[in-house]
């Protein structure tokens, strides 16, 4: 009888034995990432092993609930070894340090993004191997193509005006600036270091250039009445409430003819467990018709999805 419906104590052994083999799984795949790091990172040949054990710890303390991964449990083995390779973990001058340290104080901020652009690797040896490890991921490809996305466009379409909302240090839309001689472009971040490190980026274009220091969801765009507003890198931040009321704000400061171009992570992309897990960098991941809803709900229209050659950044274009 017991076999089919236990009784309190033998479902509490079958609970215990569940939990140890859980146990079990979770240390072999902490002991061996140790292993990696006591060798002196990955080797390519680890490359694979490395994402298949992330992915599944990160299903084990993760639920996706509105494209954000949600706790299920803490994994205390994790924190211990966060902590016993505390400098490991949050060395700035590695990738996956600069990540999770968050110099910043918020996670993608505009330097991690230009040493991504930049495929920035350590000068320290014990993280050499991982900082490639983290540049061959699918997602740090999908950052850096969204500069060619942008130069594409812009050279298809030659729009007269290009807003660049959550600009970061301006590395996406740097390569469109240098090409396209008669549009100008406005660059809006929130974060004043950034903004300072755009101008850098863009030094000497000046006459068709400007910066603006500001909250984008606290920005009223209604008097710039632009050709193109882009935004690569904010809405995966964003639930749908605020996603919706900044389109609308973004909405009122196209010209009659113009359009918005926003990019979001995909849901399923393939470096999400890497990132959370050993970065916490969390973002919002949607669908393509989900994409689509946020703009139609905020009054686009003849709106298009698509993605980039890794599948990993979806991009939705609408209409005023």
């Amino acid at each position: 009888m017991n076999a089919i419906i236990p009784d309190g104590s033998v479902a509490l052994k079958l609970q215990e034995n569940q939990r140890k083999v859980k146990n079990s799984e979770l240390f072999n795949i902490l002991d061996g990432f140790e292993k990696i790091i006591l060798k002196g990172g990955p080797d390519v040949s680890d490359y694979g092993n490395i994402t298949n054990s992330l992915d599944g710890l990160h299903d084990a303390m993760y639920r996706e609930e509105n494209g954000l991964s949600v706790k299920k449990i803490d994994i205390d083995l994790l924190k211990s070894l966060k902590s016993k390779y505390r400098e490991f973990f949050y060395d700035v001058s590695s990738m996956q340090g600069l990540a999770l340290a968050k110099p910043h104080g918020y996670a993608g901020d505009f330097e991690i993004i230009e040493r991504i652009y930049g495929h920035n690797v350590s000068q320290r040896d014990e993280f050499i191997k991982w900082d490639k490890f983290f540049h061959t991921a699918d997602a740090v490809s999908a950052v850096r193509n969204r500069s060619k996305i942008i130069l594409d466009y812009i050279a298809a379409e030659n729009p007269k005006s290009v807003f660049s909302v959550g600009c970061g240090s301006g590395q996406d839309i740097r390569k469109a600036v240098y090409n396209s001689p008669d549009t100008t472009f406005t660059l809006l971040d929130n974060d004043a270091k950034a903004i300072e490190r755009a101008k850098c980026n863009l030094h000497g274009f000046d006459d068709r250039v400007s910066f603006v220091q500001r909250n984008a969801i606290r920005t009223k765009f209604d008097d710039y009445n632009v050709s193109l507003i882009w935004s690569a890198g904010l809405f995966d931040y964003l639930n749908d409430r605020v996603a919706i009321a900044l389109l609308k704000r973004l909405h009122a400061g196209l010209a009659n003819d113009g359009k918005v171009f926003i990019g979001n992570f995909a849901k399923g992309q393939t470096s999400r467990s890497y990132m959370e897990l050993v970065g916490e960098w969390f973002l919002i991941h949607r669908t393509p018709d989900e994409m689509k809803n946020l703009l139609e709900m905020a009054g686009y229209k003849n709106i298009k999805v698509r993605s980039d050659e890794t599948g990993v950044n979806l991009f939705a274009i609408g209409e005023k």
